[in-house]
């Protein structure tokens, strides 16, 4: 795996079911795992799937106009939203 400067949570796990992590956006990140990949897309589509998207990137708005954006590129009222829950995903 290329050299990635961050580290997903669930990056230990993924090691121990049997993922390679590589590099995506920054982060090792699992693509594979030691076995059939018939049998993870069974098990998505008849049990249940988790996507680990720790590798996705921050997005920062600033100014006058940030509320808007977020308001009309989300399903969440950000109006109600405080410094404090801003964290808490938004869409």
């Amino acid at each position: 795996m290329a050299l990635s400067w961050r580290t997903s949570v669930l990056a230990d796990r993924h090691r121990a079911l049997g993922s390679k992590l590589e590099d995506w956006n920054g982060m090792g990140t699992a693509w594979t795992y030691a076995h059939d990949m018939v049998l993870d897309h069974v098990a998505i589509r008849t049990k249940a799937g988790l996507m680990d998207v720790s590798g996705l990137k921050k997005l920062y708005l600033t100014g006058p106009h940030a509320s808007a954006i977020l308001h009309q590129a989300t399903t969440r009222d950000v109006s109600r939203s405080t410094l404090e829950s801003a964290r808490t995903p938004a869409c």
